[in-house]
């Protein structure tokens, strides 16, 4: 379970924001992945434990 700090929802999976970096100017690129929040878009999110 994941708990979003911003707006307070909690889910189960978090989405991926992928943004793809210019290195060099030609051929050179980096994809750079963050998981952000599905409902804010937020990347401040925590795992939290089920207590079951």
């Amino acid at each position: 379970m994941m708990h979003c700090e911003a707006c307070g929802a909690d889910f189960e999976h978090p989405a991926i924001y992928r943004e793809q970096e210019n290195l060099d100017g030609e051929r050179g690129y980096y994809w750079h992945e963050t998981l952000v929040c599905p409902f804010c878009g937020e990347e401040w999110i925590t795992e939290v434990k089920d207590e079951n």
